[in-house]
């Protein structure tokens, strides 16, 4: 699945304020987050890719191509009240055969 996320911000691009990394760790340990996707944290490392793009809260998010998946299930409640945190996706009149796959399994919240 394709992730590709664009952040825009201004001031410090340091790694993440410790209000940010805090609200990070109780958002990835949350009761909206299944136990699997629980598990998956430390193969998937969500903390040092959110550190790798500098993202903070206090950005203006767009994640392309969103799965709906742990990317969206941590980016959604660490981008609210932010900014703004757009998650953008095919047309619903795709013309490629695996785009309507992809826009469904985002649009009934990238269940597994």
């Amino acid at each position: 699945m394709l992730f590709i996320i664009v952040a825009f911000g201004v001031g410090n691009t340091d790694n993440f304020a410790d209000d940010d990394a805090q609200r990070l760790q109780q958002i990835l340990a949350g009761d909206h987050r299944s136990e699997i996707s629980k598990a998956r944290n430390s193969m998937r490392h969500p903390i040092e890719i959110l550190e790798l793009f500098r993202l903070k809260s206090d950005m203006a998010l767009i994640e392309i191509l969103s799965g709906g998946d742990w990317h969206a299930e941590v980016l959604a409640p660490f981008m609210m009240g932010a900014e703004t945190y757009y998650a953008a996706h095919f047309s619903p009149n795709p013309h490629l055969s695996y785009q309507p796959a992809m826009l469904q399994h985002f649009e009934d919240g990238g269940r597994q």
